[in-house]
Order: C-alpha cells, then sequence, then structure tokens
C-alpha cells in the first residue's frame, strides 16, 4: 500500500505537470481534440534566452481549440483560440510584465472586428477594424497619441495601405494627407495650413 508521503508526491507531480509556465488553469480542449505541451512545429519562434513553451490542442494534426504560451520567464506571451488549424476567436497578446498588448478576433484564420493594441500606461494606442470584401480583407486604422488625441487615420488592403491616410499634430489637429494605393504613395503630402487673411 501507497505511504501518505508517496501518495502526496505523486499527486504533487501530477498538480505540477498540469501547470506550464506559471498558469495553473488546465487546458479546456474540445470533444475529439488532444491536449499538447512543447512547441509547435509550425511556430519557431523563440526567445534570445530559450525556446517557449506552449500548450494547445490539436485535432487530425491541427490545432483546435485554445493555445497558449509563455515567455521563458513564464509569464503568459498569447492566448488564442483555434478551429481546423486556424485562427478563430479572440487572440490576446501579453508583454512580460502581464499587461496586454493586444487584442484581436479572427474568424477562419482572418483579421475579423476589432483589434486594438495598448500603450504600456494602459491607454488605448490602435484601433483597427476590419471587414471582409470577398476574398480582401480591409481594415480602418486609427493610432492615438497620450491623452487620447488622434494622431494618424487611414486604410489597408491586405495588409497595405490604401487610399487616403490622414496625420495629426500634438493637438489633434489635421497636419497632413498622403494617397496610397497597394502599398505605395501615389501622392506627396498635402499639408493642411491654417487659413491666413489675404495680405
Amino acid at each position: 500500500m501507497m505511504s501518505d508521503r508517496r501518495l502526496l508526491s505523486v499527486l504533487m507531480v501530477a498538480l505540477l505537470s498540469c501547470a506550464v509556465g506559471g498558469d495553473s488553469r488546465a487546458l479546456e480542449c474540445p470533444a475529439g481534440s488532444t491536449p499538447r505541451r512543447g512547441v509547435p512545429v509550425d511556430d519557431s519562434r523563440t526567445w534570445a534566452n530559450g525556446i517557449r513553451e506552449a500548450e494547445w490542442c490539436e485535432r487530425d494534426g491541427m490545432k483546435h481549440g485554445p493555445y497558449r504560451d509563455w515567455y521563458p520567464s513564464g509569464a503568459q506571451f498569447r492566448s488564442s483560440l483555434y478551429s481546423e488549424g486556424e485562427l478563430h476567436g479572440v487572440r490576446t497578446i501579453y508583454r512580460p510584465n502581464g499587461s496586454i498588448l493586444s487584442r484581436s478576433e479572427h474568424r477562419n484564420g482572418r483579421p475579423f472586428g476589432e483589434a486594438i493594441k495598448f500603450a504600456s500606461d494602459g491607454r488605448v494606442a490602435q484601433r483597427t477594424t476590419y471587414r471582409w470584401v470577398g476574398e480582401r480583407t480591409e481594415a480602418h486604422v486609427r493610432t492615438f497619441g497620450k491623452g487620447g488625441l488622434p494622431l494618424a487615420e487611414g486604410h489597408l488592403v491586405d495588409g497595405k495601405r490604401d487610399g487616403p491616410w490622414t496625420y495629426f499634430d500634438e493637438s489633434g489637429k489635421r497636419d497632413a494627407i498622403e494617397v496610397w494605393k497597394g502599398g505605395r504613395i501615389v501622392s506627396e503630402p498635402q499639408l493642411e495650413l491654417e487659413d491666413s487673411p489675404e495680405p
């Protein structure tokens, strides 16, 4: 019969094996998928001080369900949801100190809805709204400075600047406009000049 001390040590090992990188919540995989742990073969990201750890759910050789990984320090780096190998749901990326760097939504492997990037002080630094037009992914991007004042605003088509981009000065006043097409600038910046009386 197993001694209480031996039983306790077996239970401790079992509990510790469920906790990767300091996150003690068990990974809840959808029916038919299996929990995995290690470095995913389709993502070889490493850090300067070591290989990251990850855990995810897998079905038929593809990520399916929750996915999370950690910095070598043990702080969580990212949490995502997958469906049949593609991002499908909310993805959150964290800084090493635990604060949120970004939060975005994906559908069928493509960005969808709103994505927000946060400055280190917690304020919104960038807000991007995605929509699909056929096979194209279009996005409206707005960046913000301290105090929430706008810095820039424009559109992306399939990740490339496309159309007018407006830039604002530190007071939030429109400063310049550029026109882009397919990721290339097609007009020189048009500077906004203050109205001045005729001489």
